[in-house]
């Protein structure tokens, strides 16, 4: 790849959970590279009736406005036993 698509790529994502359009309950900004841990995040919290999503972004953000990884993990560690308690509610 060649350093002028490197630096076109974008660095942040943002990733949600969207109750109905324009509605999003879960709104976090990440880091490009996270994106796939953040999918699987959202895939395990996602209720029935809800969209998930992931939009890479040109925007920039304040380091301490970033969802770093540690965080992701931790979510998606709390999301699994969420979804122990209560299966019912999930897609």
């Amino acid at each position: 790849m060649s350093s002028i698509q490197n630096t076109n790529k974008s660095q942040y994502a943002i990733a949600y959970i969207e109750v109905k359009p324009g509605d999003r309950r879960l709104h976090a900004h990440i880091r490009a590279e996270d994106i796939e841990l953040a999918l699987e995040v959202l895939r395990v919290m996602q209720t029935k009736g809800t969209t998930i999503g992931v939009t890479p972004t040109n925007q920039t953000f304040n380091p301490k406005d970033v969802t770093s990884r540690e965080t992701l993990l931790e979510m998606l560690e709390v999301a699994k036993k969420l979804r122990e308690f209560n299966p019912s509610i999930y897609v």
